[in-house]
């Protein structure tokens, strides 16, 4: 097995983090700069993004934005000052955990390795309803021994749909502007709900995401 690799990008600030990540080798631990990262991160998978700043601005909304764009698998842990607007627009825009400065390196540890699926996790790593499950170690839906072909975003919706009983087109609409600090229209999660609708019908021929009216979307 490969060993996960990890990338820290500092933006204003020198690196707290390097040396510490260096020591457990369990990562392919690297080091650069938010110019040379944009090639990286088009070219290559990381598993762990380390992103060190004291600030946020545009430049960093673009960096977080680009990294999801291109591999929803990876992740990001923001390493900052402890301020509440600075955590809120790292986590608006894509960072799935952060550290605050000063931290302890013992957490920074534990976070990364967490992040980067290096810790045995007591939670499920299957979720399904009605024969149809989401497999969280490959990432799909599958349908019993049918596999779904879908798009990252439409990939999250059908997640919500199996976790959740029912759930609103305004909850759907919320939770993919947090997750992608993105504005949604009612009208595109409309068209896309109706995509997923086809694509699993076209799969298995059956047409299992019903909508009642005044409650939301389920699975049925």
């Amino acid at each position: 097995m490969k060993e996960p690799r990890v990338l820290v990008i500092n933006i204003g600030t020198t690196s707290t983090c390097m040396k510490s990540l260096q020591e457990v080798n369990i990562w392919r631990v690297t080091h650069t700069s938010v110019q040379q990262s944009i090639p990286i991160i088009k070219k290559q998978y990381i598993d762990l993004f380390c992103i060190e700043a004291n600030y946020f601005n545009q430049q960093i909304a673009h960096l977080l934005t680009l990294i999801k764009d291109n591999s929803l698998k990876s992740n990001i842990l923001a390493i900052i000052p402890n301020e509440r607007d600075i955590k809120q627009l790292f986590l608006k825009y894509g960072a799935d955990d952060y550290l605050c400065k000063p931290y302890n390196c013992e957490d920074l540890i534990l976070r990364c390795k967490k992040l980067t699926q290096c810790l045995s996790l007591n939670y499920s790593a299957v979720y399904e309803k009605s024969s149809i499950r989401y497999e969280r170690k490959f990432n799909r839906v599958m349908y019993k021994n049918t596999y779904i072909p879908l798009t990252p975003t439409e990939n999250i919706i059908m997640q919500l749909l199996i976790k959740q009983p029912i759930i609103t087109q305004e909850e759907i609409k919320k939770y993919l502007e947090t997750k992608f600090g993105k504005k949604y229209s009612e009208k595109y999660i409309t068209v896309i709900i109706h995509r997923i609708r086809k694509k699993v019908k076209l799969s298995i021929g059956r047409d299992l995401i019903r909508n009642k009216y005044g409650s939301g979307y389920y699975i049925v």
